[in-house]
């Protein structure tokens, strides 16, 4: 989370280890659109972008503008 842009962050992973690929959602509207609960499968709708800057250079959909959780 970033307080100081009043943004929500959360990783999407293809598997709940944390090592498999991933990528970095940030909701722009947090009072709209809640991050998932740790461990839920969802999908995520947005604008995916790849973020180059040295240090991050990581895939993210950014803004999320919407998620459904999915059922198992």
């Amino acid at each position: 989370d970033s307080p100081e842009e009043k943004t929500l962050h959360f990783l999407l992973a293809a598997s709940p280890d944390g090592e498999s690929p991933y990528v970095i959602c940030e909701i722009l509207t947090p009072e709209r659109i809640s991050a998932p609960r740790a461990g839920n499968r969802v999908r995520v709708y947005g604008l995916a972008r790849y973020d180059p800057q040295v240090g991050r250079e990581w895939h993210e959909v950014n803004p999320v503008l919407d998620i459904s959780v999915l059922k198992r």
